[in-house]
């Protein structure tokens, strides 16, 4: 209740003032779970979130699978990108390239759920937004982390174990005044499915300057991802005779490149006791890079880079201190320009052509104010707003308000809240800027609005006193609309295109979650209820052809998510100061519908499909994955007061349904065995 988060809030608060929702991932939670991929982490562990697993390894850093969903759908495609922010900074591509930073040097990750707490945020920021906040060194000491690991898969699909192995470092090390942190890993893997490979790297690091009010924080981050794609299997095995005998494979090979590079300032100076000003500014950029080679010509590169450039200013300045009745007053300004470019290279025999597509430009302006009064410590007020600005669809206001309290039950606190709040979705400049096609007639479409997500949230925290147990259970309800929407009728002189806003899904549900501590066992649990329901299709009139309907569940959004996690940790077994700590955590999925490709490539290889889709509509292609449950263990053993043995084992029943299409399987069990040294030194003890 007393710890500090930042939440939808901007400014750094008290738990027990936040009138949202708001989950919390800590360092050694990221460390305990056998995941490699940052969007991983929340499965199991964060009530209300999901993530697919398409498969491919290799597809994880090529196309960015960092497809996460805060409760429900984030717009009409299903799943999409969440806004991610880096030590304040946004991370070009948000969610979509989550996956280059490094677990290892993650202090914490907040998950900021549902438009009444994002809305400071600004755009893309509409159902939620991820705050991730890196390793700083503390003052007058030196801690220094090396960890290595190597291990394997067990994959059905390889005659020989797929081999991997993970090495990586963090030093940080603090001074009176001046403290820096670096860390860095490398990531070699064979892929589970056959003649993959990746070879990851990257390395981040910051030099933190503390004076009497001021305090300056320089940080920057490159990460580098050489890869071959995975060939996808499943048609080699597959029961259908005529893949089987086509053997369907990828006609060509191919080698990529994802790049990511990242620096900025944080600057806070306090100017008086109750006044604090904060500048953060940054500079990200994201490029993927894909080359097919193929027998004959044409050879084909296909580039992608993301960039962002912002700045963001804010102060926080606090009334009543000594009154009963106290005030904190946020106010301050963001400005990001966000850039998406595409670059296709052909290759032929006598020519080398390069076309250039920007498929989207994004110069965003928002000024906000949060005013948070509070009564006797005991209740807790939030009015707060941001006004928004951007060419592509002119000006809009969001606002967010709530109210929470605690009380004492015995031992028990208890934190009711509930708050209602507005995010957007920026309207892509593409919309406003099609290519220029002969035939094709296009209609003004100034008055375009942003996707917009609006709803309240409901919730009851509890807390023992003595912080042996906590539980949360969340209501949301929360209606989307206005998703941009292209329409083409057809006339004398052509097609008309049109590009309207149009459609509505309802994101609602229930969130449930607890934490128990007794000495050395710990248990956590979560379960979720998630509906994304179609309310309104895009196109206004429902179809018996339509992929969803009018009150189903909306594409790759699961209707159920659990997690369970139960750890033990036995002192002394044989030593002195040896330990053994074994976790184990279990993740559970009810199945999603989602598109059959199986039927459709099928379809397609017969040249049935155009004809299918004619008649019966895209529904003639969906299908229900199954429900998927997956064990993980963890096990640790300290040999000495620096150094710890470790082994991970995911996915424990080598369980690899599908989670995105149905001829994706899932990546297999993986075994993982490692040392962990940890040097540790204060100013006062050397431990």
């Amino acid at each position: 209740m007393e710890k500090l988060i930042v939440g939808g809030n901007i400014m750094t608060i008290q738990r027990k003032a936040a009138i949202s929702a708001v989950d919390v991932i800590d360092s050694k939670t990221l460390e305990s779970l056998p995941y490699q991929t940052i969007e991983q982490m929340f499965r199991g562990t964060v009530p209300g979130t999901n993530n697919i697993q398409a498969g491919y390894e290799a597809y994880q850093y090529s196309y960015g699978s960092g497809v996460v969903s805060i409760r429900g759908a984030p717009g009409f495609g299903g799943y999409g990108s969440v806004k991610v922010y880096v030590d304040g900074i946004p991370n070009a591509s948000d969610s979509y390239n989550i996956n280059t930073l490094d677990k290892n040097n993650i202090d914490h990750i907040e998950v900021v759920k549902g438009p009444s707490a994002s809305t400071l945020y600004g755009t893309e920021a509409n159902g939620g937004v991820i705050l991730v906040y890196t390793k700083k060194a503390a003052l007058n000491s030196t801690n220094i982390n090396l960890t290595t690991s190597a291990g394997w898969y067990d994959s059905k699909w390889q005659g020989e174990k797929p081999f991997r192995q993970i090495h990586s470092f963090n030093v940080e090390q603090g001074f009176k005044n001046f403290s820096y942190f670096i860390g860095g890993d490398i990531n070699n893997n064979e892929t589970y499915m056959p003649d993959g490979k990746q070879n990851r790297y990257s390395v981040s690091g910051s030099v933190t300057y503390n004076a009497k009010n001021l305090k300056i924080n320089v940080s920057g981050q490159h990460f580098e991802n050489n890869y071959i794609p995975e060939r996808n299997a499943f048609y080699d095995t597959s029961s259908n005779a005529f893949f089987h005998r086509a053997g369907y494979q990828l006609p060509d090979t191919a080698q990529g490149i994802l790049k990511a590079n990242g620096i900025g300032a944080n600057i806070s100076f306090r100017a008086a006791k109750s006044w604090n000003h904060n500048l953060v500014v940054g500079w990200n950029e994201n490029f993927k890079g894909l080359e097919s080679y193929v027998r004959t010509a044409p050879y084909l590169n296909r580039d992608v880079k993301d960039k962002i450039a912002s700045i963001r200013y804010y102060n926080s300045i606090s009334f009543g201190a000594s009154s009963s009745i106290k005030t904190i007053l946020l106010t301050g300004f963001e400005y990001s320009d966000i850039s998406s470019t595409g670059y296709t290279a052909r290759r032929t025999a006598t020519a080398y052509n390069v076309t250039v597509d920007t498929f989207d430009i994004q110069k965003n302006t928002g000024v906000f104010f949060q005013l948070n009064p509070s009564y006797k410590n005991k209740i807790f007020l939030t009015l707060a707003g941001r006004y928004e600005f951007n060419k592509n669809f002119g000006s809009y206001f969001n606002p967010r308000l709530g109210v929470t309290t605690n009380f004492l039950i015995g031992k028990l606190i208890l934190k009711p809240r509930i708050a209602w709040g507005r995010g957007i979705t920026e309207v892509s400049w593409f919309s406003k800027h099609y290519p220029r096609v002969q035939g094709l007639t296009y209609l003004p479409t100034d008055d375009l609005k942003p996707q917009q997500q609006a709803g309240w949230d409901y919730g009851l925290e509890g807390y023992l006193a003595n912080d042996k147990l906590s539980f949360e259970v969340s209501r949301y309800n929360a209606i989307l609309k206005d998703a941009v929407y292209i329409s083409a009728q057809n006339s004398p002189t052509g097609f008309i295109v049109s590009t309207v806003n149009a459609g509505k899904i309802e994101n609602s549900g229930w969130e449930f979650s607890a934490n128990y501590r007794l000495k050395d066992l710990y248990i956590s649990g979560s379960y979720s209820i998630i509906n994304s329901i179609l309310k309104e299709p895009l196109s206004g009139d429902s179809s018996f052809k339509d992929r969803t309907y009018p009150g189903e569940q909306m594409l790759f959004i699961p209707k159920n998510a659990a997690g369970l996690t139960i750890g033990y940790g036995f002192t002394k077994l044989f030593g002195h100061s040896d330990r053994l700590y074994t976790s184990i955590n279990m993740t559970y999925t009810s199945g999603a519908t989602t598109i059959d490709q199986v039927k459709s490539n099928y379809d397609r290889l017969m040249n049935i499909y155009q004809s299918n889709i004619n008649k019966y509509g895209e529904r003639y292609y969906n299908t229900e994955l199954p429900s998927i449950t997956r064990w993980n263990l963890n096990v640790e053993y300290t040999i000495h007061k620096d150094l710890r043995f470790f082994m991970q084992l995911s996915n424990i029943t080598n369980n690899t349904d599908p989670e995105y299409f149905n001829d994706f399987p899932s990546i297999g069990r993986g075994w993982m065995f490692g040392l962990k040294y940890n040097f540790r030194k204060t100013a006062d003890t050397a431990q």
